[in-house]
């Protein structure tokens, strides 16, 4: 794998993520709990990948310079951020708390969105050629 390659995929599992916790706006507040915690699992599970993705950044764009690690030390910050979030999700949407479940997953959509910004900030500092990867995703 390379560094742009490991940036590519991680953005792709972070667009899953993002439309996993956009689907569950709609899910979590209507009445159906096992889609509104599928919807959180799945993008709990992207989200894991996506880490994935980044540690192996770490390591392909060693060279790339001091920004780059910067980005990627701060984007693997966010996302164990995240997936704390996500669990609050879990807990919350368990059926009982509808209020602190759809605020917990607005937290969630505002986060999962600074983190796009995040990665394309990586993929430009750390020389990638994914920016395009990060637009379309």
């Amino acid at each position: 794998a390379s560094c742009g390659g490991d940036i590519a995929d991680a953005t792709i599992d972070i667009g899953k993520a993002t439309k996993q916790i956009t689907a569950a706006v709609t899910d979590c507040a209507g009445s159906d709990h096992a889609k509104c915690v599928a919807d959180i699992s799945s993008a709990s599970s992207d989200l894991a990948d996506a880490a994935t993705q980044i540690s192996k950044a770490v390591t392909d764009c060693g060279g790339a310079g001091s920004a780059c690690a910067t980005d990627l030390t701060q984007l693997t910050a966010a996302i164990t951020g995240l997936t704390a979030e996500i669990s609050s999700m879990l807990d919350d949407c368990d059926g009982s708390h509808k209020i602190k479940c759809v605020a917990d997953i607005a937290g969630g959509v505002k986060d999962v969105a600074a983190l796009g910004i995040d990665i394309a900030k990586a993929a430009k500092d750390c020389g990638s050629t994914s920016l395009r990867a990060v637009e379309d995703a």
